[in-house]
């Protein structure tokens, strides 16, 4: 602590001040007892109210924390045991669900109330039907195990077209206003294949990657056109199916002339 003394013998300026030792001459005046500066006393209710304000930011925070854990708590509570109205992504997906209409059959109707498109379902079959005004088919789209069919139709609701796709096929098909086929074009295992046929529904003409065939009106082979390893081969046919004349390219220009039976007539070379 800091001692003032004050010399009896000495004048009131010349009192002396000692502080650790340390001597400082005092002012010339009479020292006084008192401290030079007291502090003023703090307001009780400025004090009071920053106490409260503490208090209040205290108990946000613990709310907050609480708040924190629970929800912690709860997504890592869900993830353990699969609880979909605890997990946020789960929580979505089923409200996507509601959304979405589920039945095995749809009627689309137009503003008249007439039936315009079919979706349903039936023995593993599914199928959409698009309708006109007047209630004919004129499209309709398939689907069964592996195979898909695309069916056109026109106003009488005849079928014109034809898609098909199946596990080791597909084809194309045109039809006329009878519904007979008139242009086949199919991709096989063997390969590709085109087919023409007459107004009865009878292949005319067949091509594929081997040859070409032409057949009479009852489907029987006339003639063909077929590549070999060895050269090219023309073949004309009788009406039994016999081989009549035969004109080749493979090891040279030959021609053939064959009677009922088979027998060779004429050959060059």
């Amino acid at each position: 602590m800091m001692q003032i003394k004050l010399d009896q013998d000495l004048e009131p300026s010349e009192a002396s001040v000692t502080a650790e030792g340390i001597e400082m001459e005092k002012h010339p005046l009479q020292p006084r007892k008192e401290p030079l500066m007291t502090p003023p006393a703090p307001d009780l209710e400025v004090l009071l109210s920053r106490l409260a304000n503490l208090e209040k930011q205290c108990r946000r925070m613990k709310r907050a924390a609480v708040v924190i854990l629970i929800f912690a708590g709860a997504l890592l509570f869900s993830k353990q045991f699969n609880f979909p109205f605890l997990d946020p992504a789960k929580v979505i997906a089923e409200q996507d669900k509601k959304n979405v209409v589920e039945a095995q059959r749809f009627h689309l109707v137009d503003e008249n109330g007439k039936l315009r498109a079919v979706l349903g379902t039936n023995k593993g079959e599914t199928a959409l039907v698009l309708q006109d005004e007047n209630g004919k088919e004129r499209a309709k789209l398939m689907t069964k195990k592996e195979t898909a069919i695309l069916n056109l139709f026109d106003e009488k609701g005849k079928s014109r077209v034809v898609a098909k796709v199946a596990k080791d096929e597909s084809g194309f098909h045109l039809l006329d206003a009878n519904e007979k086929f008139r242009v086949v074009l199919g991709l096989e295992k063997r390969g590709p294949i085109l087919g023409l046929h007459d107004d009865n529904g009878k292949m005319r003409v067949g091509l594929d990657a081997s040859g070409l065939l032409v057949f009479d009106g009852n489907e029987n082979p006339r003639a063909g056109l077929v590549l070999k390893k060895q050269g090219p081969i023309l073949n004309l046919i009788d009406d039994k199916g016999k081989g009549r004349l035969v004109l080749s390219m493979t090891k040279g220009a030959a021609l053939k002339l064959l009677d009922e039976e088979g027998k060779v007539l004429f050959s060059k070379p």
